[in-house]
């Protein structure tokens, strides 16, 4: 995917449905600060969900687990564990859905996985979402989401999606439901975080936008927005 979609495209799929920096370093044990954010789960895009599983399986030695559907999206998933309450999900369009909403069309025209995007866990939505109404940001709402699981059993979630006029690397934020098993828990597990680093051109506008949304984590200039996320697995370490 393109490093340089922007968040405009996130709000219009948060919009559509509720499911669902700068060379940013988080290591493992980094929490955000305030409300206690969190990397929750990193976004691996692919024009078809066998192929993304392949591709992680040969390179890491783990299989994903296929999660389920995003019916109002046209897209499903496939699953693997990262650690405590942190995974990797593999998105791709679901070929029995009805239609692919807009805002991931470019899923079906990606040449080779890629990571674009990642999400961050709140316990507390609702101070979340002042303190971006505070900085005067265009925002989503906080939407509530939910997935039948293949065992039936039903994730919920609350999720906010905000416009900040950087492009490609904020998170999106997620409240899992208290009544909600984490995806991490029953995924294929096998693989752990090394570190995630995301790299964008202007760091010193980066961290302003950070420092509003209470998000602490050191930052790195590179001439190219990226999120590249380095995991050690059965294989040795794998860079996404």
């Amino acid at each position: 995917m393109n490093q340089g979609r922007n968040n405009y495209s996130r709000l219009s799929f948060f919009r559509n449905s509720s499911l669902l920096g700068a060379g940013l370093i988080i290591k493992p044990s980094l929490f955000f600060t305030a409300d206690k954010l969190q990397y929750d789960h990193f976004l691996l895009g692919c024009s078809s969900l066998e192929s993304g599983i392949q591709f992680i399986k040969d390179k890491t030695g783990v299989e994903a687990v296929k999660g389920g559907k995003h019916p109002h999206i046209g897209t499903h998933n496939a699953l693997l564990s990262l650690g405590e309450k942190v995974y990797l999900e593999i998105i791709a369009p679901d070929p029995e859905a009805k239609s692919l909403i807009p805002s991931y069309a470019f899923l079906k025209e990606m040449n080779a996985p890629t990571l674009f995007m990642w999400a961050a866990r709140t316990d507390n939505m609702n101070d979340l979402l002042k303190r971006v109404q505070q900085a005067g940001y265009k925002n989503s709402g906080i939407l509530p989401g939910s997935r039948q699981r293949a065992d039936t059993s039903v994730l919920k979630w609350r999720s906010l999606s905000v416009e900040t006029g950087i492009t490609s690397v904020i998170p999106f934020f997620i409240e899992w439901d208290i009544s909600s098993r984490h995806p991490a828990i029953d995924s294929p597990k096998g693989c752990s975080i090394v570190i995630f680093e995301i790299e964008y051109p202007e760091p010193e506008k980066l961290k302003a936008v950070f420092t509003q949304l209470q998000i602490e984590v050191p930052l790195k200039q590179a001439t190219k927005a990226s999120l590249q996320l380095k995991i050690n697995s059965p294989k040795g370490t794998v860079l996404l």
